[in-house]
Parts: structure tokens; sequence; C-alpha cells
């Protein structure tokens, strides 16, 4: 049984990780630096769409009060 599992799952024996382990870790990790930058550019979009509707806004205004 031992051979089986040193045959198969030779990390169990050894002080290192899991390869498939270890290489999961690492998609987390880039996951969460995509979701950091994605994050990021969000955040800029909406200020962009936020300083638009305020122009809008004043712009209706002035339109308003010429009127």
């Amino acid at each position: 049984m031992k051979k089986w599992i040193q045959h198969t799952s030779p990390w169990l024996f050894e002080d290192g990780q899991d390869p498939t382990l270890a290489a999961l870790q690492a998609q987390i990790v880039e996951g969460q630096k995509l979701n950091a930058e994605l994050m990021m550019k969000l955040a800029e979009e909406k200020l962009k769409c936020a300083a638009v509707t305020k122009r809008n806004d004043v712009k209706a205004f002035d339109a308003e009060t010429d009127a």
C-alpha cells in the first residue's frame, strides 16, 4: 500500500506541498490581482459617469434658468 501511495502521491512523503495545491494557490493569487485591477477600473468608470451626470445637471439647470 505504501509503495502505491508513494507512486501515485509522492508529495505525501515529502516535506513539500502537493503540486496541484500549489498550482491552485497560484491561480487564486492571480485571480485576486485581476479582481483588484478590475475593481480599480470600475471605480474610475463610476467617477467618470458621476462627472458626466453632474455636468449634464449643470447644463440642464443653466438652460432652465436662461428660459
